[in-house]
């Protein structure tokens, strides 16, 4: 195991084991909603790693010591030379020292990689090994469009085609044959609203048209026609075709070359045996009678190894169950998805391979096959993870595939314009014909939940009676709201009795109330009040008998007499007790302000008079408070010098000076300025300088600030500030570092010792940028830089952008005005990572990002980051 560093450095980790564990992280998007609706979108991915290696005891420290040098700095991390997926470039996640019975010692380490967009490298080949075929397969189906399907039986015409002049009420379809797809109106006086364009808020998407059905990769839609229906394709390279939830006798396929009927029982026919092509390929479908095809996949079918013994599989069911405190269930019936977790046996050679084509099928829907002509093991989704144990001649796939749901069909929610009744007249008085589009009751012996809705009715009459009943008892034995605030005012009364003297607490009341024959005793103690000498004492309040039957408000009211009563016989004990404290006290504080005045410096006094005094000049006050401190100064230092004498170290220098506001509203502000010099006990020398600044309300102060520290062998300057910023005189800024980033403008490098890079650069820009066209490339970031002499210059680019309309744009490197990046076909992708690197002559360098799109899209943030090494071998 080895690390190459960004600086070229080569670090020689340890002895890789034979069982490395590769896969990918990916950041695409997708989400099923509690219906069972998914919706996906692609992102990129990175590479993981996760690799255990050996390493001499005596070694465990200085790995620990690199790996932490190495924490959140990208370098190449490699496993194996031979394989790109055991040398990833990226950070490390994690390590873990397993310190064994010396001399041998294992270390566990995690690799993600940089993300990337890109497709990996696959050559095709049959992952499975000692020459056999795979048995885990994947079939990568080609997207069927308009010029993709050359014929089809089945005609497009469940409704009529929409119509911009034409007004539709609420319910009505049409078809549209540019989307192929069915949309029901919304609303009445519908008019003028494009169902796939910007009036599509007036329009409901209930689906694919019937022919479109079978093509549009969503399960819970089905092409249906009576006999026979045939479909012709040209979608590229087809080596294998699919049918799912397929309802006939027949299904035959035909490609040049190939001519194969089979029987359609089990709901899932599959044609893995058909010879590669780019021709047409023709699919007809027969039955006896109605019959449906519910999804159809022509494309590619890649091996993914041969499949071990013992895969599971599953559905998710999204179904609603509830079962309520009373033990009611409730079922809702929505979709369900089939799942599946298989393991297969691979070629180590074909370790790439096998991590590519998984990767390329990271946010699409593919057909997974875990075993030929098994319906549970033959699933239409996406994988959930994967990872492959690396071992040294055959490695192990394991793989976790979750299925599309059957999609329910939508429904507008709304009801039609009229619901006519037909049908019914109006011969029986006592039940006439409702109007169009009203509703009628439950008739009479209508059952609800098994129970008759008359028995119902009576029975929810009962409990309002019973409701009605209880108010009534609970309005003749319960006080009115002011009775209720009354007795709330009579406790709040009794506990201040109980608890204070004069309005001042005195200690806390413990009540202890007792039943007595008819009568309720309550007794009332003090605890914690404190006399003179500052010992505790408990006192009895005395004890109070409420007879029974008497109401709340007058039990209260006897309550609060007696407390009353009781406090004004210790009211008299109390006061003696606290004036006897006070007087203590106040005796205490005297002698103590005695002590402190008279130790009080005559400097320092004039100070104090001269700060209180209102009348006196600013100057003077100034002057008096440099002169007193400066006393106070070489008093202090004397100390510390004796101190330091004790201490056995030596004070050089000392000097502080230190300023305080108090500002409005609780706000302060204190700036003070330290620098000293000293020689510690154990003879390290340290100078050292601190600038603090402090400011804020009271109680919750923000510190900032510089210190600079010097030991003697190693020196350090401290900044803490939220953004650091350097400018010219001019006002020009060259330089800031805040949360965002490090930003230098007018960035210049120059050239280390020896056969290192030059200094890197990094340039951060978030301000946003909207594009103008295609084909009409802005400036995204630049930097210009000197070259000391000839040499590689390497500009990396991560790029973060957001789409509101599908749209297409580009990204170019120019390094002095050449271009040494040009991209123009990306997709839609919100993350970009790109890289470059060439040839340039010593002198003035310019490295420019450029970006192009099509409106809809707006580049948010990105960042250049720069390296240069020069040219050893001249």
């Amino acid at each position: 195991m080895k690390v190459v560093t960004a600086a070229s450095e080569v670090i020689d980790l340890g002895t890789t084991e034979t069982t490395p564990t590769v896969g990918i992280v990916d950041y695409s998007r997708r989400e099923t909603d509690e219906f069972g609706v998914t919706t996906v979108v692609q992102r990129g991915f990175a590479r993981r790693m996760s690799v255990r290696f050996a390493l001499p005891f005596d070694q465990v420290d200085g790995v620990q010591r690199r790996l932490a040098d190495l924490r959140a700095t990208s370098a190449r991390w490699v496993a194996d030379d031979r394989f790109a997926s055991l040398a990833v470039n990226g950070f490390f996640k994690d390590f873990e020292l397993d310190l064994n019975v010396p001399p041998v010692s294992h270390c566990t380490l995690t690799v993600e990689g940089l993300t990337v967009t890109e497709p990996l490298t696959d050559s095709g080949a049959d992952p499975a090994p000692d020459d056999q075929s795979s048995s885990l397969q994947l079939l990568r189906p080609a997207v069927v469009t308009t010029g993709a399907l050359i014929a089809a039986s089945v005609p497009e015409d469940d409704h009529a085609e929409w119509s911009a002049g034409a007004t539709y009420l609420i319910g009505a379809r049409v078809i549209r044959a540019a989307t192929h797809r069915v949309y029901e109106s919304l609303t009445t006086g519908n008019v003028g609203n494009d169902p796939a364009g910007a009036g599509a808020t007036a329009w409901l998407d209930v689906g694919p048209t019937n022919r479109w059905a079978m093509f549009d990769q969503a399960l819970g839609t089905a092409t249906v026609a009576t006999g026979v229906m045939a479909v012709t394709l040209s979608a590229g390279f087809v080596n294998a075709v699919a049918l799912l939830d397929v309802t006939a006798n027949t299904v035959r396929v035909q490609a040049p070359g190939y001519d194969r009927t089979v029987s359609a029982s089990g709901g899932t026919v599959t044609f893995l045996d058909v010879p590669a092509t780019t021709g047409q390929v023709t699919v007809t479908i027969a039955g006896s009678g109605p019959i449906s095809v519910g999804t159809l996949l022509a494309g590619q079918l890649m091996g993914l190894g041969i499949t071990e013994a013992s895969p599971t599989a599953g559905i998710t069911d999204f179904s609603r169950k509830e079962v309520d405190d009373f033990g009611e269930v409730t079922i809702v019936q929505r979709a369900w998805a089939k799942r599946m977790t298989a393991r297969a046996l691979i070629e180590t050679t074909a370790l790439d391979d096998v991590m590519a084509r998984i990767a390329a099928v990271r946010a699409r829907p593919v057909l997974w096959i875990g075993k030929a002509g098994t319906d549970a093991l033959t699933i239409y989704g996406f994988f959930r993870d994967f990872s492959i144990e690396v071992d040294q001649n055959v490695s192990k796939l394991s793989l976790s595939i979750e299925g599309l749901s059957t999609a329910a069909p939508p429904s507008a929610g709304l009801p039609a314009a009229t619901v006519p009744w037909t049908g019914v007249g109006d011969e029986d008085p006592t039940r006439p014909r409702p109007q169009d589009g009203a509703t009628v009751g439950a008739p009479t012996g209508t059952n609800v939940a098994g129970v008759p809705a008359q028995q119902l009715i009576d029975d929810l009459d009962q409990v309002i009676e019973n409701l009605d009943i209880a108010r009534q008892d609970i309005n003749i034995h319960t006080p009115s709201i002011f009775d209720l605030a009354k007795t709330v005012a009579l406790l709040n009364g009794l506990m201040q009795a109980k608890t204070t003297l004069d309005g001042k607490p005195i200690g806390t009341v413990v009540s202890d109330v007792r039943t007595i024959g008819e009568s309720t005793v309550e007794e009332l103690h003090l605890i914690g009040a404190k006399n003179g000498a500052g010992t505790a004492f408990l006192m009895n309040l005395g004890t109070v008998q409420v007879a029974a039957g008497v109401s709340l408000a007058q039990r209260f009211d006897q309550l609060e007499a007696h407390a009353n009563d009781a406090a004004s016989a210790v009211s008299t004990s109390l006061s003696q007790a606290i004036a006897d404290e006070a007087e203590q006290r106040a005796i205490q504080i005297n002698t103590v302000r005695a002590e402190l005045e008279d130790g009080i410096d005559a400097a320092t006094q004039s100070t104090v008079e001269a700060f209180t005094s209102a009348d006196e000049a600013l100057a003077q006050r100034i002057d008096e408070g440099e002169a007193n401190f400066g006393d106070l100064s070489g008093q202090f230092t004397d100390s510390l010098a004796a101190q330091a004498d004790i201490n056995g170290a030596t004070s050089d220098a000392l000097a502080q000076v230190a300023a305080t506001l108090e500002g409005p509203d609780g706000l302060e502000a204190r700036t003070s300025f330290l620098m000293s010099a000293a020689v510690d006990v154990g003879g390290g020398t340290v100078s050292k300088a601190v600038l603090s600044l402090v400011a804020g309300p009271a109680g919750s102060l923000r510190v900032a600030g510089i210190v600079a520290t010097n030991t003697g062998e190693t020196s350090t300057l401290d900044l803490d500030f939220d953004s650091t910023r350097i400018f010219q005189p001019d006002g020009e800024l060259l330089f800031e570092a805040n949360g965002d980033g490090v930003f230098m403008p007018r960035a210049r490098v120059t050239r280390l010792t020896g056969n290192a890079a030059v200094i890197p650069i990094t340039v951060i820009r978030v301000d946003p940028i909207t594009p103008t066209g295609r084909a009409n490339y802005i400036t995204a970031a630049t930097a210009t830089f000197d070259l000391p002499e000839r040499g590689v210059v390497e500009v990396s680019c991560n790029i973060k952008q957001d789409f509101s309309t599908q749209t297409a744009y580009g990204f170019r490197i120019l390094l002095n005005g050449s271009i040494a990046f040009d991209e123009g076909a990306f997709g839609d992708q919100d993350f970009i990572q790109i890289e470059a690197d060439d040839e340039i002559e010593a002198g003035a360098v310019t490295a420019e990002l450029q970006y192009a799109a099509d409106a809809g899209s707006t580049l948010k943030r990105r960042s250049m980051k720069i390296r240069a090494y020069p040219n050893t071998e001249g």
